[in-house]
């Protein structure tokens, strides 16, 4: 999470899954809300070591950015 200035203000870990789960962005972005921070930086492993985006990679990008915008954050 970072504040207005985008200084890292706080780390969490919001979900930790298998090979083939996703995570709905209202969580991702739920502990952003509760600490007051301005953004987040979002980041995720690739346990199988194929780094290359997928499909749902980007999907997730978008809307985690989408719901940044509505809820005022960036």
């Amino acid at each position: 999470m970072v504040n207005t200035r985008h200084e890292v203000v706080a780390i969490h870990r919001c979900h930790v899954g298998t090979l083939n789960t996703s995570v709905a962005a209202a969580e991702v972005c739920k502990t952003a809300i509760l600490n007051h921070a301005a953004g987040l930086i979002a980041a995720h492993n690739h346990p199988s070591g194929h780094v290359e985006l997928s499909k749902q990679n980007m999907q997730m990008t978008t809307t985690l950015m989408e719901t940044g915008h509505v809820l005022g954050r960036s």
